[in-house]
């Protein structure tokens, strides 16, 4: 999954609906006890550069023009709303965050760990193991 630069629309076939998306990120925020995001669907064009999900201060987007709602992009998501919550000053993409993000993908059987981890080593990617992930444990990078 790491090889993948689109990410975003790797999973374009398991869209689920906008009510869907919403449960699922009102369950994260409460594990995480933060605030439920807002979520809302925009279009701004179909480019190589455009983005596929954003998260703002109260609010998850996604560029319907190129993606949909998905579990792992709505994961993907949560975890930049979590720490942006919960520690503030965190390294977008760094090894906290991917590993709240596997912990998201793991906890709710989007990804499983035993999937994601052996193929992160692989790619190299940087990530706190998500078990260390949970709640109670998140601080610094």
């Amino acid at each position: 999954m790491w090889e993948s630069r689109n990410f975003g629309t790797l999973f374009g076939d398991h869209r689920v609906r906008l009510k869907k998306a919403r449960d699922f990120a009102a369950l994260v925020s409460r594990y995480y006890r933060v605030p439920v995001p807002a979520l809302r669907g925009v279009r701004a064009g179909a480019s190589k550069k455009t983005w596929t999900g954003q998260q703002l201060p109260n609010r998850l987007e996604v560029n319907i023009d190129v993606a949909g709602w998905t579990y792992p992009l709505l994961a993907h998501e949560l975890a930049h709303y979590v720490l942006s919550r919960k520690v503030p000053n965190y390294e977008q993409h760094g090894a906290l965050w991917m590993g709240v993000n596997l912990h998201i993908l793991d906890k709710y059987k989007i990804l499983g760990k035993h999937a994601t981890l052996p193929s992160a080593r692989a790619f190299k990617v940087k990530a706190r193991h998500p078990d260390k992930c949970k709640p109670g444990n998140l601080s610094g990078n």
